[in-house]
């Protein structure tokens, strides 16, 4: 075959690939569209640092940094207070006090409690977060620049974030506003907790040994942080290699690597779970165990939903004679029914084949009806358990933590929350 036939009919061929791509990617993006749900390379390309961020740095601080491995996040130090903290949440609380002793500091403050989704919605998310500030920052009562410090830390359940609170005013603070996003953690871990004999309101068991244990892990706890390592690096190397090329443009190409980039995480998830699983097993884990003196009643979940209201209403006592506006927002979650159009992919990822936790689908229902117990003590509430229930898009990438998209809604409805009170 002559030569330039041979190029004619390659470029033919390459034409058509080009062609045919082109019509599958404006196919793809019209169909999006037409679900209400149109594609945005940057919106993408953020889900992907987000990804990446929460996967290989630290929950970054006030001023957005991100500075330790991810592997030394899964480590916390005891803490005489709260029990135990994470070496950025210990900077966190010398900065917030440093701020506080600034005679020339006049910026509206916030500070943000509870655990994990609390950490995550004002840190790694803070995106949404600044949302909320930009808009606080214009309203008639605030009319300052707002700084917000992320109080959270992971696993943290009442009364943490009540002694976390006492020990930051005990020092000097005082912000404008105290948000505590909680709810999970009290009734899972609580319920944990007296299965296995140990005292449902005392801290994480698995945290609390994680803190026991420092920095001497040993061989099985290796093997988990080595895991997490390698999926750290895999999920680095596809974003470099998307984001480096650009690939996020595509409709095609962007959904297909952030499907990746969320098994990836997942995967990294449930590694997390087993290294906290695992410090249980240990001798120090073992010398924990009973964790705090076990409740002489049967009813757990009883015990822990009084005292995740007396922790808030006494949030409310320490907050109000300081002039500090105190807001209590109970957190959304998957296994919470009626809660969320639940999508194929949240499902097998934050439910799975055992379905949902019939322990935390309870405490959600007395938590519920405690709010206008809550609410006749004084406290401010911000119910947000229901605030997904008619969104069908998938925003869980596990059973409680969302991603920008969630995290955007809960905060407008925190900004709602917020500007009423203020007004």
């Amino acid at each position: 075959m002559p030569q330039k036939t041979l190029r004619k009919k390659f470029a033919l061929a390459a034409a058509s690939i080009v062609a045919a791509l082109l019509v599958a990617e404006i196919a793809a993006r019209g169909w999006a569209f037409a679900q209400g749900q149109p594609y945005s390379a940057e919106r993408a390309r953020e889900s992907i640092r987000e990804i990446v961020t929460q996967m290989t740095a630290e929950l970054p601080g006030v001023e957005g940094e991100a500075e330790t491995p991810a592997r030394k996040e899964a480590l916390f130090t005891l803490h005489p207070y709260s029990g135990y903290d994470s070496g950025l949440g210990l900077k966190i609380t010398e900065r917030a006090v440093a701020h506080f002793h600034d005679p020339d500091a006049t910026a509206f403050t916030i500070f943000v409690h509870g655990g994990s989704v609390a950490a995550i919605f004002a840190g790694i998310q803070r995106g949404a977060l600044d949302v909320v500030t930009q808009q606080l920052a214009e309203h008639p009562s605030v009319a300052r620049p707002v700084r917000v410090f992320r109080m959270a830390t992971a696993g943290f359940k009442q009364p943490q974030q009540l002694a976390q609170l006492a020990y930051l005013l005990s020092r000097g603070c005082r912000p404008n506003v105290v948000i505590n996003l909680d709810g999970l953690n009290e009734v899972r871990t609580g319920t944990r907790h007296a299965v296995l004999g140990m005292q449902p309101t005392w801290p994480s068991i698995g945290h609390w040994t994680q803190a026991h244990l420092g920095g001497r892990p040993d061989a099985q706890a290796v093997d988990h942080l080595v895991d997490m390592e390698m999926l750290q690096r895999e999920a680095q190397s596809l974003s470099d290699h998307v984001l480096g090329w650009e690939l996020h443009h595509s409709s095609i190409l962007g959904r297909l690597y952030l499907s990746r980039l969320g098994t990836i995480r997942f995967r990294w998830s449930l590694v997390q779970e087993a290294y906290i699983e695992h410090a249980l097993t240990t001798d120090q884990g073992k010398k924990n165990q009973p964790f705090g003196v076990p409740p002489e009643t049967e009813d757990a979940l009883g015990d822990v939903i009084e005292n995740w209201f007396e922790s808030s209403v006494s949030m409310q006592h320490l907050c109000e004679p300081r002039g500090i506006l105190y807001l209590h927002v109970i957190q959304p979650t998957l296994h919470d029914p009626g809660s969320k159009l639940i999508t194929p992919a949240e499902r097998e990822k934050g439910i799975g084949a055992k379905g949902m936790d019939p322990d935390v689908v309870k405490g959600y229902e007395m938590m519920r009806a405690r709010v206008e117990d809550l609410k006749g003590a004084g406290v401010t509430v911000l119910d947000a358990t229901r605030i997904f229930a008619d969104n069908a898009e998938t925003l869980y990438y596990d059973n409680c933590h969302v991603g920008r998209k969630g995290n955007e809604i809960l905060a407008e409805h925190i900004y709602t929350a917020l500007a009423e009170t203020l007004e």
